[in-house]
């Protein structure tokens, strides 16, 4: 393998013609849970012929961003009477919720942004890329939503219900997703976690554990709180730091991974064809 080099004109203008610009059509979609990834791997998918890789990558981002969209609208009508119709001592709740969800909005903008700068790569760290975001969308909106509900045990009408398990189904599908995606890349050595940089770390062991402890905290004090039973003083205080905890890791390992470590590009030549290519995958290249 020839000279490698950093970052040059020719690797700009490389990495330039691979990749696509933003339009208003891109961000409306992008918030209502559709994106560049599900898009270019329907493409790919007609064009190799109904390749079973990819196949069940497509069905895997179409299912976590239906679920993603059909969560957000629940949880935005639910912050929306909190805050706006009811106006009661739990105002305070409803309208975090309501931040979040703008938030979680503006993080999915974000992930379709950096998809389209990075030549809409439909391998396994994108569908990784995917389930990082989506749960740390549910660390944020659902986490939100979970606390409103913990601390509000009253009668539930179909909006609640609605919003109690979407949040659920959404903990479960969001965490298992990415610890088993996380799992498999590792165990396959397609990732960097052989040589792991240590965000990946906090992320693959913090976020898992935070979502399932939220997800206990569903379960146990709504979803089967059939007797109306309160948080205690010592539990409630751990919620409010799981939450924020989680929240700021998980947005902080996100935008992360969205545009610090995934444009971590360099110019990998070899002989007269040269490829942008990641520092941690050519020093992997390099090793091997």
């Amino acid at each position: 393998m020839g000279s490698t080099t950093e970052i040059t004109p020719e690797a700009e203008e490389l990495k330039i013609n691979n990749t696509e610009e933003i339009n208003s059509t891109d961000i409306i979609l992008s918030i209502i849970g559709w994106n560049p990834i599900l898009k270019n791997s329907a493409v790919k998918e007609k064009e190799r012929e109904l390749n079973c890789g990819n196949l069940w990558k497509f069905i895997l981002f179409a299912f976590l961003a239906l679920l993603d969209i059909t969560d957000t609208v629940f949880d935005f009508i639910l912050s929306y009477r909190v805050t706006i119709i009811e106006s009661d001592e739990h105002t305070a709740y409803g309208i975090l919720l309501l931040i979040m969800t703008f938030v979680c909005r503006l993080l999915s903008v974000s992930y379709m942004a950096s998809q389209k700068s990075q030549m809409n790569k439909t391998g396994s760290f994108a569908v990784l890329l995917f389930c990082l975001v989506e749960l740390t969308i549910f660390l944020l909106e659902d986490g939100a939503s979970i606390m409103l509900m913990a601390n509000d045990p009253k009668k539930r009408d179909f909006v609640d219900y609605m919003s109690m398990y979407m949040s659920a189904i959404c903990g479960i599908c969001y965490c298992s997703s990415f610890v088993i995606l996380s799992t498999y890349l590792w165990v396959t050595k397609k990732y960097e976690w052989n040589d792991p940089h240590p965000v990946s770390i906090i992320a693959v062991i913090t976020m898992p554990l935070c979502a399932a402890f939220q997800v206990f905290i569903l379960f146990q004090y709504v979803v089967l709180n059939h007797e109306n039973k309160d948080l205690s003083a010592g539990l409630e205080i751990a919620v409010y730091m799981i939450y924020g905890v989680g929240s700021f890791i998980s947005i902080s390992c996100s935008y992360w991974f969205l545009w610090f470590h995934s444009t971590d590009l360099i110019l990998d030549c070899d002989g007269s064809e040269c490829t942008l290519i990641k520092k941690w995958a050519l020093k992997k290249k390099r090793n091997n």
